[in-house]
Protein backbone atom coordinates (compact mmCIF):
# COMPACT_ATOMS: atom_id res chain seq x y z
CA UNK A 1 0.00 0.00 0.00
CA UNK A 2 1.48 3.28 -0.74
CA UNK A 3 0.07 7.07 1.43
CA UNK A 4 0.69 9.99 -0.67
CA UNK A 5 0.40 13.98 0.86
CA UNK A 6 -0.45 17.25 -0.84
CA UNK A 7 -0.60 20.46 0.04
CA UNK A 8 -3.58 22.98 -0.09
CA UNK A 9 -4.22 26.24 1.52
CA UNK A 10 -5.94 25.99 5.17
CA UNK A 11 -8.46 28.70 4.76
CA UNK A 12 -10.68 26.68 2.21
CA UNK A 13 -11.23 23.79 3.40
CA UNK A 14 -10.41 19.90 2.28
CA UNK A 15 -12.06 20.16 -1.21
CA UNK A 16 -10.86 18.82 -3.81
CA UNK A 17 -10.79 22.94 -6.31
CA UNK A 18 -7.36 24.27 -4.47
CA UNK A 19 -5.05 21.31 -4.03
CA UNK A 20 -1.44 22.64 -5.29
CA UNK A 21 0.51 19.47 -4.94
CA UNK A 22 2.00 16.22 -3.85
CA UNK A 23 4.77 16.55 -1.07
CA UNK A 24 6.25 12.30 -0.56
CA UNK A 25 4.83 9.01 -0.72
CA UNK A 26 5.34 6.18 2.07
CA UNK A 27 5.96 2.87 -0.12
CA UNK A 28 5.16 -0.13 2.18
CA UNK A 29 5.30 -3.92 1.60
CA UNK A 30 8.07 -3.49 -1.61
CA UNK A 31 5.82 -1.87 -3.98
CA UNK A 32 6.86 0.57 -6.36
CA UNK A 33 5.56 3.44 -5.99
CA UNK A 34 5.83 7.82 -7.21
CA UNK A 35 4.30 10.97 -6.69
CA UNK A 36 4.55 14.03 -8.90
CA UNK A 37 6.79 15.93 -6.23
CA UNK A 38 8.97 14.03 -3.81
CA UNK A 39 12.68 14.50 -2.16
CA UNK A 40 15.16 14.43 -5.12
CA UNK A 41 17.78 13.59 -2.52
CA UNK A 42 18.41 11.44 0.63
CA UNK A 43 18.63 14.73 2.79
CA UNK A 44 15.80 15.01 4.93
CA UNK A 45 13.04 17.68 4.74
CA UNK A 46 11.48 18.99 7.30
CA UNK A 47 7.37 20.26 6.98
CA UNK A 48 6.05 22.60 9.27
CA UNK A 49 3.97 26.17 10.23
CA UNK A 50 1.00 23.69 8.69
CA UNK A 51 -2.04 21.95 9.74
CA UNK A 52 -0.43 18.68 8.95
CA UNK A 53 -3.74 15.71 9.52
CA UNK A 54 -3.14 12.93 9.39
CA UNK A 55 -6.31 11.34 9.22
CA UNK A 56 -6.05 8.74 11.46
CA UNK A 57 -9.21 7.68 13.78
CA UNK A 58 -12.27 9.54 13.84
CA UNK A 59 -11.52 12.82 14.82
CA UNK A 60 -8.40 15.09 13.30
CA UNK A 61 -5.34 14.21 14.65
CA UNK A 62 -2.67 17.19 13.77
CA UNK A 63 1.28 16.99 14.29
CA UNK A 64 3.39 19.68 14.58
CA UNK A 65 5.80 18.33 12.14
CA UNK A 66 6.22 15.56 9.36
CA UNK A 67 9.87 14.90 7.48
CA UNK A 68 10.39 12.73 4.24
CA UNK A 69 13.77 11.54 3.72
CA UNK A 70 14.45 9.31 0.20
CA UNK A 71 11.21 9.87 -0.70
CA UNK A 72 9.18 8.32 2.23
CA UNK A 73 8.03 9.68 5.16
CA UNK A 74 10.10 9.03 8.03
CA UNK A 75 8.81 10.98 10.97
CA UNK A 76 5.25 12.64 12.28
CA UNK A 77 5.23 14.22 15.55
CA UNK A 78 6.33 17.39 17.63
CA UNK A 79 8.71 19.96 15.68
CA UNK A 80 11.42 19.42 18.61
CA UNK A 81 11.83 16.02 18.08
CA UNK A 82 12.16 16.52 14.26
CA UNK A 83 14.52 19.20 14.70
CA UNK A 84 16.26 17.09 16.98
CA UNK A 85 17.16 13.98 15.39
CA UNK A 86 17.30 15.59 11.55
CA UNK A 87 19.70 18.34 12.16
CA UNK A 88 20.66 19.07 8.61
CA UNK A 89 17.18 18.67 7.50
CA UNK A 90 15.95 21.09 5.04
CA UNK A 91 12.75 22.55 5.88
CA UNK A 92 9.81 23.94 4.19
CA UNK A 93 7.10 26.43 6.31
CA UNK A 94 3.84 25.39 5.39
CA UNK A 95 2.62 29.37 6.06
CA UNK A 96 -0.51 27.88 7.43
CA UNK A 97 -1.51 25.81 4.18
CA UNK A 98 -3.16 21.60 5.16
CA UNK A 99 -1.28 18.88 4.70
CA UNK A 100 -3.36 16.10 3.91
CA UNK A 101 -2.97 12.48 2.56
CA UNK A 102 -3.64 12.17 -0.97
CA UNK A 103 -7.09 10.88 -2.32
CA UNK A 104 -7.22 7.27 -3.25
CA UNK A 105 -9.76 7.71 -6.35
CA UNK A 106 -12.86 5.32 -6.00
CA UNK A 107 -14.44 5.84 -9.57
CA UNK A 108 -12.97 7.16 -12.75
CA UNK A 109 -12.14 6.09 -16.09
CA UNK A 110 -8.23 7.47 -16.63
CA UNK A 111 -8.21 6.37 -19.82
CA UNK A 112 -11.26 8.54 -21.02
CA UNK A 113 -9.80 11.85 -19.42
CA UNK A 114 -6.80 11.27 -20.96
CA UNK A 115 -8.37 10.98 -24.26
CA UNK A 116 -10.28 14.15 -23.15
CA UNK A 117 -6.63 15.89 -23.98
CA UNK A 118 -7.47 15.62 -27.71
CA UNK A 119 -10.90 16.97 -27.69
CA UNK A 120 -12.83 20.12 -27.74
CA UNK A 121 -14.00 21.19 -24.19
CA UNK A 122 -17.68 21.30 -24.09
CA UNK A 123 -18.16 21.63 -20.71
CA UNK A 124 -20.91 24.28 -19.18
CA UNK A 125 -20.18 26.45 -16.39
CA UNK A 126 -18.37 26.54 -13.75
CA UNK A 127 -15.83 23.89 -15.17
CA UNK A 128 -16.01 25.00 -18.93
CA UNK A 129 -17.52 27.59 -20.97
CA UNK A 130 -20.39 26.02 -22.86
CA UNK A 131 -24.09 27.26 -22.00
CA UNK A 132 -25.93 27.16 -25.15
CA UNK A 133 -25.74 25.14 -28.43
CA UNK A 134 -24.53 28.03 -30.24
CA UNK A 135 -21.58 28.44 -28.04
CA UNK A 136 -21.12 24.85 -28.74
CA UNK A 137 -20.99 25.33 -32.50
CA UNK A 138 -18.84 27.94 -32.08
CA UNK A 139 -16.18 25.79 -30.37
CA UNK A 140 -16.30 23.19 -33.02
CA UNK A 141 -15.25 26.05 -35.30
CA UNK A 142 -12.20 27.47 -33.54
CA UNK A 143 -10.71 23.96 -32.92
CA UNK A 144 -10.71 22.96 -36.49
CA UNK A 145 -9.01 26.03 -37.70
CA UNK A 146 -6.94 26.25 -34.39
CA UNK A 147 -5.92 23.35 -35.17
CA UNK A 148 -5.37 23.08 -38.67
CA UNK A 149 -7.76 19.77 -38.95
CA UNK A 150 -8.01 19.35 -42.60
CA UNK A 151 -11.49 18.07 -44.32
CA UNK A 152 -12.03 14.38 -43.68
CA UNK A 153 -10.00 14.07 -40.44
CA UNK A 154 -12.05 13.38 -37.38
CA UNK A 155 -12.78 15.48 -34.23
CA UNK A 156 -14.27 14.97 -31.28
CA UNK A 157 -15.46 17.10 -28.27
CA UNK A 158 -16.51 15.95 -25.07
CA UNK A 159 -18.23 17.37 -21.71
CA UNK A 160 -21.63 18.77 -22.80
CA UNK A 161 -24.37 18.48 -20.68
CA UNK A 162 -28.04 19.31 -22.01
CA UNK A 163 -29.40 19.76 -19.04
CA UNK A 164 -26.73 22.77 -18.38
CA UNK A 165 -27.71 24.44 -22.05
CA UNK A 166 -30.05 27.02 -22.36
CA UNK A 167 -32.51 24.89 -25.14
CA UNK A 168 -32.51 22.32 -22.98
CA UNK A 169 -31.61 19.52 -25.32
CA UNK A 170 -29.02 17.62 -27.21
CA UNK A 171 -27.78 19.57 -30.03
CA UNK A 172 -28.82 17.15 -33.26
CA UNK A 173 -26.65 16.45 -36.36
CA UNK A 174 -27.30 19.00 -38.71
CA UNK A 175 -26.84 21.76 -36.30
CA UNK A 176 -23.09 20.24 -36.38
CA UNK A 177 -23.05 20.05 -39.68
CA UNK A 178 -23.48 23.72 -40.29
CA UNK A 179 -20.40 24.39 -39.11
CA UNK A 180 -18.65 21.46 -39.85
CA UNK A 181 -20.10 20.01 -43.13
CA UNK A 182 -16.94 18.17 -44.45
CA UNK A 183 -15.34 16.52 -41.13
CA UNK A 184 -16.90 13.19 -39.07
CA UNK A 185 -17.44 15.06 -35.76
CA UNK A 186 -18.77 13.37 -32.30
CA UNK A 187 -19.28 14.82 -29.45
CA UNK A 188 -19.54 12.99 -25.79
CA UNK A 189 -22.08 13.42 -23.16
CA UNK A 190 -20.57 14.48 -19.55
CA UNK A 191 -21.95 10.90 -18.15
CA UNK A 192 -19.93 9.20 -20.76
CA UNK A 193 -22.71 7.52 -21.66
CA UNK A 194 -23.76 8.88 -25.30
CA UNK A 195 -23.13 11.26 -27.67
CA UNK A 196 -24.05 13.05 -30.98
CA UNK A 197 -22.47 12.13 -34.30
CA UNK A 198 -22.92 14.27 -36.97
CA UNK A 199 -24.20 13.23 -40.86
CA UNK A 200 -20.20 12.93 -42.27
CA UNK A 201 -19.44 10.38 -38.73
CA UNK A 202 -22.75 8.75 -39.24
CA UNK A 203 -22.05 7.92 -42.88
CA UNK A 204 -18.41 6.84 -42.08
CA UNK A 205 -19.90 4.40 -40.04
CA UNK A 206 -23.18 3.28 -41.59
CA UNK A 207 -25.60 4.56 -39.13
CA UNK A 208 -28.65 5.15 -41.80
CA UNK A 209 -32.52 4.99 -41.35
CA UNK A 210 -32.59 1.34 -41.60
CA UNK A 211 -30.05 0.74 -38.94
CA UNK A 212 -31.42 -1.03 -36.06
CA UNK A 213 -31.37 -0.04 -32.39
CA UNK A 214 -28.44 -2.89 -30.86
CA UNK A 215 -29.31 -4.28 -28.00
CA UNK A 216 -28.83 -1.90 -24.77
CA UNK A 217 -28.93 1.34 -26.74
CA UNK A 218 -30.58 3.38 -29.06
CA UNK A 219 -30.12 5.46 -32.26
CA UNK A 220 -32.58 8.40 -31.99
CA UNK A 221 -34.23 9.53 -34.92
CA UNK A 222 -35.75 12.57 -36.04
CA UNK A 223 -39.36 12.59 -34.83
CA UNK A 224 -42.14 11.27 -37.34
CA UNK A 225 -39.46 9.17 -38.90
CA UNK A 226 -36.81 6.70 -39.31
CA UNK A 227 -33.75 9.35 -39.93
CA UNK A 228 -31.21 9.32 -37.03
CA UNK A 229 -30.91 12.67 -35.77
CA UNK A 230 -27.20 12.04 -34.68
CA UNK A 231 -28.13 11.18 -30.60
CA UNK A 232 -26.50 7.79 -29.52
CA UNK A 233 -27.27 6.53 -26.28
CA UNK A 234 -25.39 3.26 -24.65
CA UNK A 235 -24.51 0.18 -26.38
CA UNK A 236 -25.20 2.20 -30.11
CA UNK A 237 -22.55 4.81 -29.20
CA UNK A 238 -19.77 2.07 -29.04
CA UNK A 239 -18.57 2.39 -32.59
CA UNK A 240 -17.84 5.91 -32.16
CA UNK A 241 -16.01 5.48 -29.09
CA UNK A 242 -13.88 2.36 -31.16
CA UNK A 243 -12.99 5.00 -33.74
CA UNK A 244 -11.97 7.67 -31.41
CA UNK A 245 -9.45 5.66 -29.62
CA UNK A 246 -8.09 4.91 -32.79
CA UNK A 247 -7.94 7.67 -33.97
CA UNK A 248 -6.14 9.26 -30.42
CA UNK A 249 -4.17 6.09 -30.45
CA UNK A 250 -0.67 8.06 -31.63
CA UNK A 251 -0.62 10.42 -28.52
CA UNK A 252 -1.54 8.01 -25.99
CA UNK A 253 1.98 8.17 -24.68
CA UNK A 254 1.95 12.08 -24.42
CA UNK A 255 -1.66 12.28 -23.01
CA UNK A 256 -0.75 9.75 -20.67
CA UNK A 257 1.75 12.30 -18.63
CA UNK A 258 -0.64 14.79 -19.03
CA UNK A 259 -3.47 12.92 -16.93
CA UNK A 260 -1.04 11.90 -14.48
CA UNK A 261 -0.55 15.39 -13.96
CA UNK A 262 -4.12 16.40 -13.80
CA UNK A 263 -4.69 13.42 -11.24
CA UNK A 264 -1.61 14.90 -8.57
CA UNK A 265 -2.58 18.39 -9.67
CA UNK A 266 -5.43 17.91 -7.24
CA UNK A 267 -4.28 15.77 -4.79
CA UNK A 268 -5.40 12.46 -6.36
CA UNK A 269 -2.25 9.66 -5.95
CA UNK A 270 -4.26 6.57 -6.60
CA UNK A 271 -6.07 6.73 -9.99
CA UNK A 272 -8.76 4.72 -11.39
CA UNK A 273 -9.13 3.12 -15.01
CA UNK A 274 -12.91 1.78 -15.36
CA UNK A 275 -13.45 -1.55 -18.04
CA UNK A 276 -9.88 -1.11 -19.44
CA UNK A 277 -9.33 -3.03 -22.71
CA UNK A 278 -6.43 -5.57 -22.99
CA UNK A 279 -4.60 -3.39 -25.20
CA UNK A 280 -5.09 -0.43 -22.30
CA UNK A 281 -3.90 -2.51 -19.88
CA UNK A 282 -0.75 -3.68 -21.62
CA UNK A 283 -0.08 -0.15 -22.58
CA UNK A 284 -0.18 1.35 -18.82
CA UNK A 285 1.73 -1.62 -17.82
CA UNK A 286 4.54 -0.66 -20.43
CA UNK A 287 4.24 2.69 -19.24
CA UNK A 288 4.93 1.61 -15.37
CA UNK A 289 7.48 -0.60 -15.99
CA UNK A 290 9.38 1.94 -17.77
CA UNK A 291 8.75 4.23 -14.54
CA UNK A 292 6.70 6.23 -16.57
CA UNK A 293 4.04 6.02 -13.51
CA UNK A 294 4.04 9.38 -11.34
CA UNK A 295 0.71 8.30 -9.30
CA UNK A 296 -0.68 4.50 -9.04
CA UNK A 297 -3.07 3.52 -11.34
CA UNK A 298 -5.82 0.95 -10.69
CA UNK A 299 -7.66 -0.93 -14.07
CA UNK A 300 -10.57 -2.79 -13.48
CA UNK A 301 -10.62 -5.02 -16.52
CA UNK A 302 -13.70 -4.60 -19.51
CA UNK A 303 -16.11 -7.67 -18.95
CA UNK A 304 -16.25 -8.25 -22.90
CA UNK A 305 -12.47 -9.87 -22.15
CA UNK A 306 -13.04 -11.71 -19.42
CA UNK A 307 -12.52 -15.02 -20.90
CA UNK A 308 -9.45 -14.05 -22.60
CA UNK A 309 -8.16 -12.60 -19.26
CA UNK A 310 -9.18 -15.75 -17.58
CA UNK A 311 -7.49 -17.93 -20.13
CA UNK A 312 -3.80 -15.92 -19.92
CA UNK A 313 -1.87 -17.12 -17.83
CA UNK A 314 0.52 -14.29 -17.76
CA UNK A 315 -2.29 -11.52 -16.58
CA UNK A 316 -1.90 -10.91 -13.35
CA UNK A 317 -4.61 -10.12 -11.34
CA UNK A 318 -4.71 -7.60 -7.83
CA UNK A 319 -1.05 -7.69 -7.73
CA UNK A 320 1.13 -4.01 -8.41
CA UNK A 321 3.92 -4.33 -10.80
CA UNK A 322 5.79 -0.81 -10.69
CA UNK A 323 2.94 1.31 -9.39
CA UNK A 324 0.04 -0.75 -11.99
CA UNK A 325 -2.52 -3.27 -10.84
CA UNK A 326 -5.57 -4.65 -12.29
CA UNK A 327 -7.62 -4.88 -9.54
CA UNK A 328 -10.95 -7.09 -11.36
CA UNK A 329 -13.78 -7.09 -14.14
CA UNK A 330 -16.03 -4.27 -14.45
CA UNK A 331 -19.45 -4.95 -16.08
CA UNK A 332 -21.47 -1.91 -17.64
CA UNK A 333 -24.95 -3.28 -16.32
CA UNK A 334 -27.05 0.01 -17.43
CA UNK A 335 -26.80 4.02 -18.22
CA UNK A 336 -26.69 6.98 -16.75
CA UNK A 337 -28.59 8.86 -14.55
CA UNK A 338 -27.93 12.60 -16.17
CA UNK A 339 -28.72 11.18 -19.60
CA UNK A 340 -32.06 8.97 -18.19
CA UNK A 341 -30.63 6.21 -19.26
CA UNK A 342 -30.20 4.53 -16.02
CA UNK A 343 -32.16 1.79 -15.71
CA UNK A 344 -35.11 1.65 -12.84
CA UNK A 345 -38.15 -0.50 -12.06
CA UNK A 346 -40.49 2.44 -12.79
CA UNK A 347 -40.51 5.12 -14.91
CA UNK A 348 -38.71 8.43 -15.26
CA UNK A 349 -40.85 11.21 -13.77
CA UNK A 350 -39.77 14.04 -16.70
CA UNK A 351 -39.70 13.40 -20.60
CA UNK A 352 -36.38 11.61 -22.05
CA UNK A 353 -35.20 11.90 -24.83
CA UNK A 354 -36.44 9.93 -27.62
CA UNK A 355 -38.79 7.69 -25.63
CA UNK A 356 -42.54 8.59 -25.93
CA UNK A 357 -43.73 6.29 -23.17
CA UNK A 358 -42.21 3.49 -19.99
CA UNK A 359 -39.55 5.38 -20.20
CA UNK A 360 -37.50 3.20 -17.81
CA UNK A 361 -33.73 3.19 -18.93
CA UNK A 362 -31.69 0.82 -20.70
CA UNK A 363 -30.40 -2.23 -19.40
CA UNK A 364 -27.05 -3.05 -21.02
CA UNK A 365 -26.79 -6.84 -20.09
CA UNK A 366 -29.50 -9.40 -19.43
CA UNK A 367 -30.22 -10.80 -16.24
CA UNK A 368 -29.19 -14.26 -17.10
CA UNK A 369 -25.64 -13.02 -19.10
CA UNK A 370 -25.14 -11.26 -15.74
CA UNK A 371 -26.01 -14.38 -13.65
CA UNK A 372 -23.51 -16.44 -15.80
CA UNK A 373 -20.78 -13.62 -15.47
CA UNK A 374 -21.17 -13.78 -11.74
CA UNK A 375 -20.86 -17.71 -11.67
CA UNK A 376 -17.48 -17.11 -13.70
CA UNK A 377 -15.86 -15.15 -11.96
CA UNK A 378 -16.82 -16.17 -8.31
CA UNK A 379 -15.46 -19.36 -9.69
CA UNK A 380 -11.97 -17.70 -10.31
CA UNK A 381 -11.97 -15.72 -7.55
CA UNK A 382 -12.23 -12.49 -9.84
CA UNK A 383 -13.75 -9.59 -8.15
CA UNK A 384 -16.61 -7.79 -10.01
CA UNK A 385 -17.44 -3.60 -10.17
CA UNK A 386 -20.51 -2.85 -11.65
CA UNK A 387 -22.00 -0.36 -12.82
CA UNK A 388 -25.38 -0.22 -11.62
CA UNK A 389 -27.92 2.56 -10.50
CA UNK A 390 -31.56 0.83 -9.80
Amino acid sequence: MSIHLFIRPALLGIGLLSMIGCAANLTADNQDSTVAVQAATSQATIYYNGNIITMEGDKPQLAQALVTQNGKIAYVGSLKHAQDNYKNAATVDLQHQTLLPGFIDPHSHFGLVSNTMGQVDLSAPPIGKIDNIDKMLQALKAYKKDNNIADGEWIFGWGYDETQLTEDRHPTKKEIDSVLPNNPVYLQHTSGHMGVANSNALATMNITADSQSPEGGNIARVKGSNEPNGLLQETAMYPLMYQLLKTLEPKQGQFFDQTQDYYAKYGVTTAQDGSTTRDAIQFFQKQADNGKLKIDLVSLAGVSDLDENLADKDFKWQTYQNGFKVQGTKIIADGSPQGKTAYFTQPYLTPVPDCESDCRGLPSISQDKMNEIFVKAYKNDNQLFIHNLD
